[in-house]
């Protein structure tokens, strides 16, 4: 029985890109979601947004991201890096409004410059 598995197929799998015998692995941050009907978004939407804020404020792309809508108002994050560390859940609250958009992206940069932070710190 023949166990090669063919690059192609091998790559494909593994979100790898091959170019002349070299390959460069595209790491991504990962998002899931419990209870998003609670914030009034959709599962797809809150990870975009979130995401979204974590990529462009230089959140690191090794991190898996999990998010439980609490509330309407209130979202607990649970980070674990490429190793499979985990810290401690990170609580984000809005007052006075519903959740949308804009303030989840919000959360996913402050994540982004708290885990800077804590990483430039040793912490």
């Amino acid at each position: 029985m023949n166990t090669t598995i063919p690059l192609a197929l091998l790559l494909a799998t593994t979100g790898c890109a091959a170019s002349e015998g070299t390959y460069v692995a595209e790491q991504r941050a990962t998002c899931t979601v419990e209870n998003a009907e609670r914030a009034g978004m959709g599962e797809a939407e809150l990870c975009a947004a979130l995401m979204g804020g974590f990529a462009e404020t230089g959140g690191d792309p090794a991190m898996s991201i999990a998010v439980t809508v609490v509330s309407p108002t209130q979202l607990e994050v649970l980070v674990t890096d490429a190793s499979g560390a985990q810290r401690e859940p990170i609580t984000f609250d809005v007052m006075d409004t519903e959740m949308r958009e804009a303030i989840v992206k919000g959360f996913g940069a402050d994540l982004a410059r708290i885990l800077a932070r804590d990483a430039a710190s040793g912490g």
